[in-house]
């Protein structure tokens, strides 16, 4: 059968488990979607289920490369650092706290 995974083909045994098969392609993986849902449940893979494997906290490389063209489009000589932020403050995120 062939599954897609992380929006590339993947030919698979019939009888494979989406949990067994998301940890033999990304152990790492913290969140499991088969089909646009996501599950924590073990159930047989059918032919035509679309995987997406994600690990919590790692911007996949094909968003780095979109966010980058995005920046490069507005400025062309923009200075950009892309890390891990445990929080954000600003419009649309958490108010900074008054000292008390």
């Amino acid at each position: 059968m062939t599954i897609t995974c992380n929006g590339k083909p993947l030919v698979l045994e019939d009888g494979a488990r989406l949990q067994q098969t998301a940890h033999a392609l990304m152990p790492s993986a913290s969140v499991v979607i088969r089909n646009g849902f996501q599950t924590n449940e073990d159930v047989l893979l059918e032919d035509g289920d679309s995987i997406t494997l994600i690990e919590k906290g790692v911007l996949p490389p094909q968003e780095v490369a979109r966010f980058k063209e995005i920046v490069r489009k507005e400025d062309d000589r923009a200075f950009m650092f892309i890390t891990e932020a445990p929080e954000a403050l600003g419009e649309g995120f958490d108010r900074l706290a008054e000292k008390d």
